[in-house]
Order: structure tokens, then sequence, then C-alpha cells
């Protein structure tokens, strides 16, 4: 050992009666609870089942603990079939408590591969982006509908006791009987209609998601069907489906009221087709969540509403659950589809 390095671990060497202490230099101890922390993470991170690596299950976990990497980073993109936009602001209509604008994040397109019939806006879930429900959706044997697929600003979220990721607006329970963040949904709102509003007028329009991006997918819809939003704007564009993946109907309370005040609302509530869908098993959003959400709905007038539930499903989807979402969009819409 050369003279230095003996001098440097003789410091860390302490003589107690028979006894040799080892002691660990102070700026080790000053990084241990990071080396701690990013091992839970990764940890953590590894044990998600693989077949979820598409969805937004993995990287809610990892936000909750503070890492949320994007999950374009763990699956191949196909650039041929992508396009890429830049962000934009949130708008900053109706902004009663003073809060500053959020940056939308990256919007991901995937063209329709035959003639063009139908626009889908998908929102993903907390803490996941655009660019991972994407990859899934150009998946699907449906070549006539054009996807696209932002991302959600990066705010604090009140579930994470306040910490950042991206999220459609603020919540602090996953049901229908928490508290409202209706600035933040109107927000979100208002970028569907945005990036719905330049579609040719022959095109459908459709809105889904995927936990909180059903949430508003959900809240989108009943924008459309009120013809505006919780502040009172005018809602800009008229949606053709809506579908909801193992979430919830925010602003839920007083909806019954507030179609049958209205005859347009009540006319436009009968004839609007909603997917809803939820696992059994889910233990992020409770299957109880989705199945009340559906008969809320209902009691509002929403006729043309079809539930779907599947035994041992998680907070995920799986082939089946697409398999009924493609059946039901070739059906409502009239889209072709390219399965044999």
């Amino acid at each position: 050992m050369a003279a230095h390095g003996r001098q440097e671990w003789q410091k860390g060497v302490v003589a107690r009666g028979n006894h040799l202490t080892f002691r660990l230099p102070p700026y080790f101890a000053s990084f241990l609870p990071l080396f701690i922390y990013l091992f839970w993470v990764f940890a953590l991170a590894l044990v998600i089942p693989p077949q979820r690596l598409n969805l937004n299950f993995r990287t809610e976990l990892l936000c909750l603990l503070g890492y949320s990497p994007p999950l374009s980073a763990l699956c191949s993109a196909s650039a041929a079939q992508m396009s890429y936009g830049s962000s934009s602001r949130a708008p900053a209509f109706g902004n009663r408590t003073g809060r500053r604008p959020f940056e939308f994040g990256r919007t991901h397109v995937v063209k329709p591969k035959g003639r063009h019939q139908v626009t889908i806006v998908w929102l993903h879930g907390l803490g996941d982006n655009g660019a991972s429900w994407s990859q899934l959706l150009e998946t699907l044997p449906l070549p006539n509908i054009k996807w696209i697929c932002p991302t959600a600003p990066i705010r604090p979220v009140a579930a994470f006791g306040g910490f950042p990721c991206t999220a459609w607006f603020d919540v602090g329970e996953f049901s229908e009987d928490g508290s409202d963040d209706v600035e933040g949904m109107d927000a979100s709102a208002a970028h569907v209609a945005n990036l719905l509003s330049t579609e040719p007028a022959d095109i459908k329009l459709g809105v889904g998601g995927f936990s909180m991006g059903a949430a508003t997918a959900l809240y989108s819809a009943t924008c459309c069907i009120y013809g505006k939003y919780g502040n009172g704007s005018q809602f800009p564009i008229h949606i053709s489906a809506v579908i909801g993946l193992s979430g919830w109907l925010p602003c839920s309370r007083g909806l019954k009221t507030k179609v049958e005040v209205s005859p347009e609302a009540t006319r436009r509530a009968a004839v609007l087709p909603v997917l809803l869908c939820h696992g059994r098993a889910d233990d992020v959003v409770p299957y109880k969540h989705g199945e009340k959400s559906a008969e809320v709905l209902r009691s509002a007038g929403y006729r043309n509403l079809s539930f779907r539930s599947y035994n041992g499903l998680g907070h995920y989807t799986l082939p089946e659950e697409m398999d009924d979402v493609c059946k039901w969009l070739t059906a409502r819409l009239g889209v072709a589809s390219s399965r044999n």
C-alpha cells in the first residue's frame, strides 16, 4: 500500500481498548440516505411485471418515490408513424387561485395508415407521458383513426404529498368522492379541445384515456354535454365518442341536475357513445369507483353507455380489453378494422 493510501486508511481507524473501530469519512455518511433512496427506487421498479411497461403503473410507482422516467426510453418507437409537436402552455382562463399556468409536455401523434375518418385524443395516467400510449395505440388494427397523445404538465399532486409529476389536474383521492380541481380540469379539457379544433370538419372527434386520463376524458365529455367548461366558458367542439379505462368520474355530484335542467344537454347525453372498462382487481382505482361512475352517468341520462369488467385485471390493460375497445370503436363510429 502506498504511503498516502496508508495514511488515509489510518485516519478512519480508531483504537478503543483492545478493539479497532472503522470510522467512515464524513462525506460518505452524507450520501448514505441518497444511496438507500436510489436502491429502493430501482428495486421496486424491477419487480413490476414487464407486461406493464407500456402503461403508467410503473411510472405512478416511481413518481410516488420521486423518480419519473419516460416510458419511451424503455421501449422503441416507430418514427415513421409518429410526429412530435412542441409543448404548449395551459390556458389561464378562469384562474381564480393565481396559480401560474402549467406547461404541457410533448404531443405524440400516430398517423392513420388508411383513409382518415376519426381523430381521438388519448390521455395517459398519472406520472406517465404521451409517448408510452402512442406506441401501444399504434399497434391497434384501426387504420382510419388518428391518435393524438399529449403529455400532461408537471405539477404538485396532493395524493403524493405535493410531490410534482405529470398530472392533468391535482388529485387527493382516486375516486368520484374526492375533491375536484375544477381549474386544473378546465385547463386540461381546453387543451383537449384545442388539439381537436384543427381537425377537418368531416372528421369525427373522440377522447379517451387511462386512469387519471380517463377521468379527464369523462370531464371533457361532460363539458361537451353542458356546452361549457366548469368556469362557464363555452366548450368549442363536438365529441362523438368517449373511452375511459380504469378511471373515475370527477365532478359527479350534481351531474344529474345539470343535465336535466337543459333540454339540449339531455339530448346530447342520451346519444353520446361512452365506453368504460375496469378491472375487478384494480388496487389503485378500485373497481367499485368505476362501477359507480357508470351508474351515475346512466342515472344522468347517458343511455348510450357500455360498461365492461375484467376478472383479475389490475391497474393496467391487457389484449382482451384493447380488443373490446377496437370492436366498440368499429361499431359506434363506423371505422374499418384491418383485422381479418
